[in-house]
């Protein structure tokens, strides 16, 4: 917020996008005057898409998928429309190349959401302010879904701690009502939004460096099994290591401020 050029860049970033829809469509488009932030814009935006429409494909923002990502989320949209297990699917895979099961995709606790598509009755159970939450309320949520206490207390200590944020939310939406997210076999889309420029990352995580996989045909697995066994590597690998990843670079800046406040100091002792 209150970055000048902020303003003339989503003004480029409108027209590019709005003048080059050359295809027979219906455009509606929700364009905010002002920065509302990363929590509150995107909840009331996707929350708007869905008034508009009953099911949809969202984007992150400096995300890019392969082609093939929209085909594999308007073919689950359509085989789980009424399947009120599902909830949500992501064009994300973080199992560092393991597969899991013999099919295009598998059945996770865990909602990704660099791209994704869900539907509005899943969207529904979306709250931007959880008032009913407990901790022995969101424990009962984890151990439903097999997580062992190492993922527990990490999960408990997000939620009493919470950031500026949407996701996370939604991720407590979908472990309330026991719902399960599709994660595809293969990785369809990757994150460019790190480096000096960023809101937030400004160091390239491990997660930064992921590849394009593709989906050409798609296989369904033989039954809507949650795979413990992946959501347990997610969890070591993707969401710990960022964890990690990210308390090394908050004491990174907390050492240079002190020792910028240090040098300030310093100096005007001897002025």
């Amino acid at each position: 917020m209150g970055v000048e050029t902020d303003r003339e860049n989503c003004r480029q970033t409108r027209s590019l996008v709005l003048e080059n829809i050359d295809w027979d469509c219906e455009v509606k488009t929700l364009l905010r005057d002002f920065n509302l932030g990363c929590g509150v814009a995107c909840a009331e935006a996707i929350g708007w898409f869905f008034e508009n429409v009953e099911e949809g494909i969202i984007l992150e923002d400096d995300c890019l998928p392969d082609l093939s990502f929209f085909t594999f989320c308007s073919n689950l949209l359509a085989h789980y429309r009424n399947d009120e297990r599902i909830m949500h699917i992501s064009g994300n895979n973080f199992q560092g190349g393991h597969k899991r099961g013999d099919a295009s995709y598998y059945f996770s606790a865990y909602h990704h959401n660099w791209g994704w598509a869900t539907w509005r009755r899943s969207w529904s159970e979306f709250r931007f302010s959880i008032t009913e939450f407990d901790r022995d309320r969101l424990l009962a949520y984890l151990q439903h879904y097999g997580f062992n206490t190492s993922e527990q207390n990490f999960w408990i200590a997000i939620f009493e701690n919470p950031l500026e944020t949407w996701d996370y939310q939604w991720g407590y939406a979908i472990w309330k009502n026991s719902g399960l997210c599709i994660l595809p076999n293969e990785n369809l889309v990757i994150n460019m939004g790190f480096g000096s420029e960023a809101t937030h990352t400004r160091m390239v995580p491990p997660s930064g460096q992921m590849k394009y996989g593709k989906i050409d045909r798609l296989v369904h697995p033989r039954q809507i099994r949650l795979d413990e066994d992946a959501d347990h590597y997610t969890f070591e690998h993707h969401f710990h290591v960022r964890d990690s990843f990210f308390r090394r670079l908050k004491n990174r800046l907390i050492r240079n401020s002190s020792v910028r406040r240090l040098y300030e100091r310093t100096r005007n002792l001897h002025a």
